[in-house]
């Protein structure tokens, strides 16, 4: 079934700024994504648009990303007191079982875990992230918000926008000099920066920035990453990008910042970017739909185009 995308296109319905909304709510809502953008031609946008949702709490590897995230935002939920509250036994070892499935059912709103996996994010609390002083000032502001959702309508694009930073700084009224986001690895910290850009989170990182600033008027000096392993050694590490703005001597062909903004769109560029590539396809299907044409896959693969702007690649 093709997606309707005329959510996409229109003002949103909640009001502009921060809301603390839960994960479901956030991915139901209708507005582009950085997670819509990453990938590099429409038909895959599509494509990613019309999978079912990815289960978060039947693969052990997902469970204990959201452990760790909670024990750097939510450590108080692992405590003695607190702990069943949040989350459940697993009755089995397995997470994907039927006896699993209806544990899940007893206990609505709490997370299934496996005392393995509960024990490890208690390992991480304690081995990377209260052994580094940078982690937990950096987690520390006054008043800074978890998870926080933001929504803006963008009067250029003219699209709602949404993103869902791990962390936010406030002192009151205010907003801090950064945004933070929480990164989980098997791979060694070192290797961070090659896989940022491989899986997207400078993509991410420069949206998230982006609309940060459309949505305040507040431009954050920098984004930062805190980038966690999961398996042993328990390590973390912060990595910083200069949120260095256009004109710069240092806004370059070599900034992965300007280099992220490109991808998506957001300046200049003779490539078409893929946040204007995707609402020219959205706006192109509703009006299609409009029309009563029937909308299927060899119509979608035409408007929806299966190849980047860029056009010819030379291999050396």
């Amino acid at each position: 079934m093709i997606p309707d995308f005329s959510g996409y296109l229109r003002p949103p319905a909640a009001p502009k700024g921060y809301h603390q909304m839960d994960g479901a709510a956030y991915h139901a809502f209708p507005a582009v994504n950085s997670t819509l953008l990453k990938p590099p031609t429409q038909a895959e946008m599509l494509h990613g648009k019309m999978q079912p949702p990815e289960a978060s709490d039947s693969k052990p590897a997902l469970v204990l990303g959201t452990l760790t995230h909670a024990v750097c935002l939510e450590p108080w939920k692992f405590g003695a007191d607190e702990w069943e509250k949040h989350f459940a036994l697993c009755p089995t070892g397995a997470l994907d079982t039927k006896a699993a499935a209806a544990e899940r059912k007893l206990n609505p709103g709490k997370l299934l875990v496996t005392p393995d996996l509960l024990d490890l994010a208690v390992r991480i609390r304690h081995e990377a992230i209260e052994t580094n002083p940078d982690a937990i000032r950096y987690l520390s502001s006054p008043d800074g918000m978890k998870e926080a959702t933001g929504i803006v309508w963008d009067p250029d694009f003219q699209c709602p926008r949404k993103m869902r930073v791990d962390y936010l700084p406030r002192n009151g009224a205010a907003f801090g000099n950064y945004l933070l986001d929480i990164k989980t690895t098997r791979k060694p910290l070192h290797e961070f920066e090659r896989e940022a850009w491989k899986l997207g989170y400078y993509t991410q990182a420069a949206w998230y920035l982006d609309t940060h600033e459309l949505m305040t008027g507040h431009r954050p000096d920098m984004w930062v990453w805190l980038v966690v392993t999961n398996t042993e050694p328990f390590m973390s590490a912060l990595y910083f990008m200069r949120n260095i703005p256009r004109g710069h001597v240092l806004y370059n062909e070599a900034s992965k910042l300007r280099q992220a903004r490109e991808r998506l769109g957001l300046d200049d560029s003779p490539r078409i970017g893929r946040l204007p590539a995707f609402l020219a396809a959205a706006r192109e299907t509703e009006a299609l739909r409009a029309d009563g044409l029937e909308l299927d896959q060899t119509t979608m693969r035409r408007v929806w185009t299966a190849y980047e702007q860029a056009g010819v690649q030379e291999i050396y």
